[in-house]
Protein backbone atom coordinates (compact mmCIF):
# COMPACT_ATOMS: atom_id res chain seq x y z
CA UNK A 1 0.00 0.00 0.00
CA UNK A 2 3.04 2.30 -0.16
CA UNK A 3 1.99 3.13 -3.69
CA UNK A 4 -1.01 5.10 -2.38
CA UNK A 5 1.33 7.98 -1.48
CA UNK A 6 2.32 8.22 -5.14
CA UNK A 7 -1.32 8.30 -6.22
CA UNK A 8 -2.49 11.12 -3.92
CA UNK A 9 -2.67 13.72 -6.72
CA UNK A 10 -4.77 11.40 -8.90
CA UNK A 11 -7.13 10.67 -6.02
CA UNK A 12 -7.38 14.40 -5.23
CA UNK A 13 -8.17 15.20 -8.87
CA UNK A 14 -10.97 12.64 -8.86
CA UNK A 15 -12.37 14.08 -5.63
CA UNK A 16 -12.34 17.58 -7.12
CA UNK A 17 -14.20 16.27 -10.18
CA UNK A 18 -16.74 14.65 -7.84
CA UNK A 19 -17.15 17.98 -6.01
CA UNK A 20 -17.70 19.81 -9.28
CA UNK A 21 -20.17 17.31 -10.72
CA UNK A 22 -22.09 16.72 -7.49
CA UNK A 23 -22.06 20.21 -5.97
CA UNK A 24 -21.28 22.40 -8.99
CA UNK A 25 -18.69 24.34 -6.97
CA UNK A 26 -17.08 26.95 -9.21
CA UNK A 27 -13.62 26.61 -7.62
CA UNK A 28 -13.68 22.89 -8.45
CA UNK A 29 -14.59 23.67 -12.05
CA UNK A 30 -11.66 26.05 -12.33
CA UNK A 31 -9.33 23.48 -10.80
CA UNK A 32 -10.50 20.82 -13.26
CA UNK A 33 -10.12 23.21 -16.19
CA UNK A 34 -6.56 24.09 -15.15
CA UNK A 35 -5.40 20.59 -14.21
CA UNK A 36 -6.88 18.60 -17.11
CA UNK A 37 -5.13 20.36 -20.05
CA UNK A 38 -1.89 20.41 -18.06
CA UNK A 39 -2.17 16.68 -17.43
CA UNK A 40 -2.95 16.07 -21.11
CA UNK A 41 0.14 17.99 -22.23
CA UNK A 42 2.32 16.17 -19.68
CA UNK A 43 1.02 12.76 -20.78
CA UNK A 44 1.63 13.60 -24.44
CA UNK A 45 5.14 14.81 -23.59
CA UNK A 46 5.83 11.68 -21.56
CA UNK A 47 4.77 9.53 -24.49
CA UNK A 48 6.82 11.51 -27.00
CA UNK A 49 9.90 11.93 -24.83
CA UNK A 50 9.69 8.63 -23.01
CA UNK A 51 13.10 7.37 -24.07
CA UNK A 52 14.79 10.69 -23.37
CA UNK A 53 13.24 11.08 -19.93
CA UNK A 54 13.92 7.53 -18.85
CA UNK A 55 11.66 5.48 -16.66
CA UNK A 56 9.89 7.52 -14.01
CA UNK A 57 9.64 5.94 -10.59
CA UNK A 58 5.94 5.85 -9.83
CA UNK A 59 6.31 3.76 -6.72
CA UNK A 60 4.92 0.67 -8.40
CA UNK A 61 1.38 2.00 -8.59
CA UNK A 62 -0.61 -0.81 -10.19
CA UNK A 63 -1.96 -0.21 -13.69
CA UNK A 64 -5.46 -1.20 -12.57
CA UNK A 65 -5.49 1.79 -10.23
CA UNK A 66 -4.88 4.26 -13.04
CA UNK A 67 -7.44 2.53 -15.24
CA UNK A 68 -9.95 2.88 -12.42
CA UNK A 69 -9.18 6.52 -11.71
CA UNK A 70 -9.23 7.59 -15.36
CA UNK A 71 -12.41 5.61 -16.04
CA UNK A 72 -14.05 7.22 -13.01
CA UNK A 73 -13.03 10.69 -14.18
CA UNK A 74 -14.43 10.11 -17.67
CA UNK A 75 -17.63 8.58 -16.29
CA UNK A 76 -18.14 11.41 -13.79
CA UNK A 77 -17.70 14.08 -16.45
CA UNK A 78 -20.01 12.26 -18.89
CA UNK A 79 -22.58 11.91 -16.11
CA UNK A 80 -22.19 15.59 -15.25
CA UNK A 81 -22.59 16.58 -18.90
CA UNK A 82 -25.95 14.82 -19.00
CA UNK A 83 -27.36 17.02 -16.24
CA UNK A 84 -25.47 20.28 -16.72
CA UNK A 85 -27.03 23.37 -18.19
CA UNK A 86 -26.60 23.96 -21.93
CA UNK A 87 -23.60 26.27 -21.49
CA UNK A 88 -21.53 23.99 -19.28
CA UNK A 89 -22.71 20.77 -20.94
CA UNK A 90 -20.35 21.06 -23.90
CA UNK A 91 -17.51 22.02 -21.56
CA UNK A 92 -17.91 18.81 -19.60
CA UNK A 93 -17.99 16.76 -22.79
CA UNK A 94 -14.71 18.40 -23.78
CA UNK A 95 -13.20 17.58 -20.39
CA UNK A 96 -14.46 14.00 -20.60
CA UNK A 97 -12.78 13.67 -24.00
CA UNK A 98 -9.56 15.11 -22.56
CA UNK A 99 -9.62 12.57 -19.71
CA UNK A 100 -10.24 9.77 -22.22
CA UNK A 101 -7.18 11.00 -24.14
CA UNK A 102 -5.16 11.08 -20.90
CA UNK A 103 -6.21 7.50 -20.28
CA UNK A 104 -5.18 6.37 -23.78
CA UNK A 105 -1.85 8.25 -23.64
CA UNK A 106 -1.07 6.78 -20.21
CA UNK A 107 -1.65 3.26 -21.41
CA UNK A 108 0.41 3.86 -24.57
CA UNK A 109 3.28 5.25 -22.48
CA UNK A 110 3.08 2.30 -20.08
CA UNK A 111 3.19 -0.20 -22.95
CA UNK A 112 6.07 1.64 -24.60
CA UNK A 113 8.02 1.66 -21.32
CA UNK A 114 7.38 -2.04 -20.83
CA UNK A 115 8.53 -2.82 -24.38
CA UNK A 116 11.71 -0.78 -23.99
CA UNK A 117 12.51 -2.46 -20.66
CA UNK A 118 12.06 -5.90 -22.20
CA UNK A 119 14.28 -5.07 -25.16
CA UNK A 120 17.16 -3.76 -23.03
Amino acid sequence: MKWLRNAVVDIAATLVIVAWVAQNWSWAGWAVWVYTPLMLVLKAAALGLGRLLGRANRGDVPAWFYHGVYAANVALLVYGAQFAGPQSQSNRWILAAMWAAIWVLSEAARQRARASMESS
